[in-house]
């Protein structure tokens, strides 16, 4: 029997979640990986994570820049998130900010302003 007649789940074309999640990786900058992997390692110890839902993080974060992702990471670590959210939370966390990134550098600018010019003095 190749295909269950309930769920549609095909036995004869096993689908390689370890090697889509390493090719998935492998496309983003060392550094990047290395965050993904560390903050991944902590939300493993306080919610269950299956390879499906890690797939699909990575999949849905592909697009994202690595230095968006990156700084995402780093505020979901520094708030200590990884204790009560998820990774459904991060991979949010990390869309949103790559569309509202120009409008969250306006309003940054506007509460912290910009450094003032340097003016030469001769």
């Amino acid at each position: 029997m190749p295909k269950c007649p309930n769920c549609g789940y095909d036995t004869t074309n096993p689908f390689n979640f370890s090697l889509k999640i390493k090719n998935e990786l492998e496309k983003k900058s060392k550094g990047t990986r290395d965050a993904i992997k560390d903050i991944l390692d902590h939300i493993k110890k306080y919610h269950p994570l299956e390879t499906r839902a890690i797939l699909n993080f990575l999949m849905a974060i592909s697009s994202v820049d690595d230095q968006v992702v990156r700084y995402t990471i780093n505020k979901y670590y520094n708030n200590k998130l990884f204790y009560k959210k998820g990774i459904q939370y991060l991979q949010g966390m990390i869309t949103s900010f790559e569309k509202n990134k120009e409008k969250i550098k306006e309003v940054e600018r506007k509460i912290y302003g910009t450094r003032p010019l340097e003016k030469k003095i001769s």
